[in-house]
């Protein structure tokens, strides 16, 4: 992509209206970088839904991606808007616990009210090749709640 023209908006040919108009929802996972994939992401989604972990890290690099959100807003995408910002890799450490109260201070009610918990469980999910939300567990009960607020806040 990096030789392309127009690379920021391959994603968006490719998922033409033609395509995604016959699903509800597509769903664009990009990894925890800002490169061109999220650039492409960012141009050619409706929302946006940030996963933040709660770890000093991970706050720190969200400055970098609301400041490349802002810019393509500005630029490449006027329509699209932040559904969330959903913290995940919760637990019960000083860490994670301040780090809820700053993304509470920071997005108020864009923070999702269910939060994702730290588990092991998401590894054996994977392993096992069944979906999170047919565990009966704290986790899985999370993925579905937060499959619910996005139904509700879209």
């Amino acid at each position: 992509m990096a030789t392309a023209l127009a690379r920021e908006t391959i994603l968006k040919r490719i998922l033409s209206e033609d395509f995604v108009s016959e699903y509800d929802y597509v769903l664009i996972d990009c990894l925890p970088s800002l490169g061109t994939l999220l650039i492409n992401a960012l141009t050619t989604a409706d929302n946006v839904l940030i996963p933040v972990q709660t770890q000093k890290f991970s706050m720190d690099g969200m400055t970098a991606l609301e400041s490349l959100y802002q810019q393509i807003k500005a630029s490449l995408n006027r329509n699209i808007r932040l559904l969330g910002v959903l913290p995940t890799m919760v637990d019960d450490t000083r860490i994670s616990k301040s780090s809820i109260t700053a993304l509470k201070e920071k997005y108020g009610s864009t923070l999702f009210g269910t939060y994702i918990p730290k588990s092991v469980k998401a590894a054996n999910s994977s392993e096992s090749k069944k979906p999170l939300c047919q565990y009966k567990n704290r986790l899985g009960e999370s993925y579905t709640e937060i499959a619910k607020e996005v139904i509700r806040r879209s």
